[in-house]
């Protein structure tokens, strides 16, 4: 986690609707101290820049470098990032959220925060920072920058190269469990991995995922096999989809539910600038809601959904009554909680009541050639 040593070293954005700060690092190298500007950037008027996707880390002993000419601690996964993203002879301009947000001030962290979609789409590059260069990193980009052309003669090679074992290896790195970077590295206009001081374009470890029907069956190696069912792959397949329809919330909750994140907030709006059904920001970012509330917000807005969809019919009770043990799964402990002993929400249209061993949906359908009047579902011990 990267928190300012005092107080935050610019004005506040809260009430700012089309604007971000963007990070200018001023040349250095080595141990040299790592100097800073912050500067306010509107979207009315793109500036070049890009953005950072890293992983926080656990809390821990911070490193300190200059913003704006005041000390400013930040995490040391951050630190090493900076310290290999910074150019020897010129400015650097990025976007990081620990340093462009003022974490402290809720109101402008949750505007920040719903923009954020915007801010990695808009960039003109995104930089996915996996952590330092170790040996068996430097053979997985290795092997990932091989020239290699998928052929009968070289099936067995290319499936039996240690290569593999390296990649899974990388690919099994914290950073990819991170809820955030699945929308970071989807929305992405132009990618690349940067591990150290080595940096693949992120075309290459996509291109893993289709090695794979190239491959006779007898020969799928180990390591192929644990980096198609890695993170990193199932990251690569809703990045292809973005570019067509894209998936819905629900989906996108549902593939990435081992994600891990500090927040309980963040395993939803880490996924609602990606989600294909919720432009228009349907859901609001809001950091002070109770997790019961969040609940409230993602029921609501799948109820709204389902009956506005022209031609198909309102979901039935078991269609919430799914969505809604899922959400207790997902949300986890905080969500119990609150819960108990009984939780109820109202939303239009709908009373959705939750108690320890029941949900009730009553619907009232209006349009009366999918329903007469009202229908009631009520299921039983499913919670």
């Amino acid at each position: 986690m990267s928190v300012s040593s005092g107080t935050y070293p610019a004005e506040s954005l809260s009430g700012e609707h089309d604007k971000i700060r963007l990070l200018i690092v001023s040349p250095g190298v080595g141990e040299e101290v790592i100097r800073c500007t912050l500067h306010v950037a509107s979207f009315e008027n793109p500036e070049s820049y890009e953005a950072l996707s890293y992983e926080w880390g656990e809390p821990g002993p911070t490193r300190i470098i200059l913003v704006n000419g005041s000390a400013f601690n930040v995490g040391e996964n951050l630190f090493q990032a900076l310290r290999h993203l910074r150019l020897p002879d010129t400015d650097r301009v990025l976007w990081i959220d620990a340093i462009c947000i003022n974490q402290s001030d809720l109101q402008e962290r949750n505007h920040q925060v719903q923009q954020m979609a915007t801010v990695y789409r808009r960039a003109y590059q995104v930089v996915a920072w996996v952590g330092l260069e170790t040996e068996e990193s430097r053979e997985a980009f290795e092997f990932l920058q091989a020239a290699f052309v998928f052929s009968p003669s070289n099936r067995k090679s290319l499936a039996d190269h240690l290569g593999w074992q390296a990649v899974s290896k990388l690919c099994q790195r914290p950073y990819w469990r991170r809820v955030w970077i699945v929308q970071e590295i989807c929305l992405a206009r132009r990618l690349v991995v940067k591990c150290g001081a080595s940096q693949i374009p992120w075309k290459l470890i996509s291109e893993l995922r289709t090695a794979r029907k190239h491959i006779w069956p007898q020969y799928l190696s180990q390591g192929e096999r644990a980096f198609m069912r890695s993170v990193t792959a199932r990251i690569d397949q809703q990045r292809e989809m973005r570019w067509r329809n894209g998936s819905v919330l629900w989906t996108l909750l549902e593939t990435f539910q081992d994600s891990l994140c500090k927040e309980i907030h963040d395993r939803v709006y880490g996924f609602i600038g990606l989600a294909s059904d919720c432009n228009g920001q349907k859901i609001p970012v809001d950091y002070s809601k109770s997790v019961s509330q969040l609940y409230e917000d993602v029921m609501r807005f799948h109820h709204e959904k389902f009956r506005g969809h022209t031609g198909i019919e309102p979901p039935h009770g078991s269609q919430l009554a799914r969505l809604s043990e899922f959400l207790h799964r997902l949300l986890g402990p905080g969500l119990e909680a609150e819960s108990a002993p009984s939780l109820s929400c109202s939303v239009p249209g709908s009373l959705v009541e939750i108690t320890a061993t029941r949900v009730v949906v009553i619907e009232e359908f209006l349009d009366s050639k999918r329903a007469a009047a009202y229908r009631a579902s009520e299921l039983a011990n499913f919670l």
